[in-house]
């Protein structure tokens, strides 16, 4: 049998007259909605964030397992109306309700976008509460139609919860009485505090991008230098006395930790020192002792000994 492509034919294929066409017909397979749904049920469980699919209703749809395990339980089968007094959903100042009708999901079918909106569950699977985002979109049908809101829920406990102790380290830091200084791996200054700025008389804007050697007091010797940074770029901790000069070039004794930090790979990413000024905790001992002494002499002359005797006992 010879088959042949006629010029106006395009694709198609031509038999000889009185050929059988033995070419079987397939028909496409039948659409289930229920196997696609199966499908996406499967997809939406494997998923590590939370999805809530609703309609336009708010009737609820989908809701994976990972939303199971983030929102209280049993939430599916709360109408969402009543999620927020249900969930105990609060704002982020972990005290105010949470209003109904501001969840993102609500507001998704109202046709608005919502991207990480944070809510706080308190004593949600645990004593101590959990934090949550919600991204919501609305469903829309190819005649521009909401025909429901899909959500997505992400659990956000752990990175607050680091958020907080980055918060209190920085306070802690800030508010110390000894001066911190941070270069990053260059030897630029990346960071100073408070305590910084009162001891050497720079404030920030002076020093950051500078390099720490505006502190030196020419007292020390360049080999002295080379040695401090050979051992820091070595990785080690540098603990010693140091001779600083602030800014109006006055001369002072610095107790200073200097602690380089390392990279995964083995690199210095950042030096870290922490210094005490020695010169100023003579001043203020001696001060302390000038007032004591100031203090003796004011009572010696207020309230005189009883006897001859300078202790006032009798003899």
């Amino acid at each position: 049998m010879e088959q042949r492509r006629t010029p106006d034919s395009g694709s198609r294929l031509t038999m000889e007259p009185g050929a059988a066409d033995t070419r079987e017909t397939q028909t496409p397979p039948a659409w289930d909605p229920s196997i696609s749904l199966e499908l996406v049920r499967a997809a939406m469980n494997g998923l590590a964030d939370a999805v809530i699919v609703t309609d336009a209703e708010g009737r609820l749809l989908l809701f994976n397992s990972a939303a199971d395990r983030v929102l209280p339980l049993g939430m599916v089968e709360v109408p969402l109306s009543e999620w927020s007094s249900y969930g105990g959903f609060l704002q982020p100042d972990m005290q105010t309700p949470f209003p109904v009708a501001e969840l993102p999901l609500l507001r998704a079918l109202r046709g608005e976008v919502v991207d990480d909106c944070e809510i706080y569950l308190p004593g949600t699977r645990g004593p101590e509460g959990r934090w949550i985002t919600m991204s919501s979109r609305p469903v829309i049908d190819s005649h521009r139609r909401i025909v429901g809101g899909v959500t997505a829920v992400r659990d956000i406990t752990e990175r607050k919860r680091q958020l907080e102790r980055h918060h209190l380290l920085a306070k802690i830091v800030e508010e110390t009485a000894d001066a911190v200084l941070v270069t990053n791996g260059q030897g630029d200054i990346v960071y100073v505090n408070a305590a910084f700025e009162r001891t050497t008389g720079f404030s920030r804007s002076e020093v950051l991008g500078e390099n720490p050697r505006l502190l030196k007091s020419g007292m020390h010797s360049r080999n002295f230098y080379e040695d401090l940074w050979t051992r820091l770029l070595r990785g080690d901790v540098y603990r010693g006395t140091l001779i600083d000069r602030r800014k109006n070039g006055e001369v002072y004794l610095s107790s200073q930790t200097i602690t380089p930090l390392r990279t995964p790979d083995g690199g210095i990413s950042h030096m870290v020192s922490i210094a005490r000024d020695l010169t100023r905790d003579q001043r203020d001992d001696a001060d302390r002792e000038n007032d004591l002494r100031l203090a003796r002499t004011v009572a010696s002359q207020l309230f005189p000994p009883a006897s001859g005797r300078p202790d006032g006992s009798d003899a």
